[in-house]
C-alpha cells in the first residue's frame, strides 16, 4: 500500500510513500496506459496497492508494474517485484 505524496506532473513522474515503512518512491515509468491514467487520477493523500519494479539502480525511481495487488503480464521477468500493500 502507498500513500500519494505528490500527484502526478506533466513529465509522468510522481511521489508515493510506501505506508510500512514511510520509504519515499518516485514512479517514473509504467507497465501499461491503463496503470499510468488510473495512477493520474488520484489525489494528494490517496492510498491503492501498488506493485513497483526498480527503474533504474542508480536513483530511487520506480515502475508501477501492477495495482490492487494484481501482476500485469511482463515478457521480462529479469526484474525483482516489490509489493507494497
Amino acid at each position: 500500500m502507498v500513500n500519494v505524496r505528490v500527484e502526478m506532473n506533466d513529465h509522468g513522474t510522481m511521489t508515493v510513500e510506501v505506508h510500512e515503512t514511510n520509504e519515499t518512491r518516485h514512479l517514473v515509468a509504467y507497465e501499461s496506459e491503463r496503470i499510468r491514467d488510473a495512477l493520474a487520477s488520484l489525489p494528494e493523500g490517496a492510498r491503492v496497492p501498488i506493485e513497483m519494479v526498480r527503474a533504474g539502480s542508480r536513483s530511487n525511481v520506480w515502475k508501477a508494474v501492477a495495482l490492487h495487488g494484481r501482476r500485469v503480464p511482463n515478457p521480462d521477468t529479469s526484474h525483482s517485484v516489490t509489493t507494497a500493500n
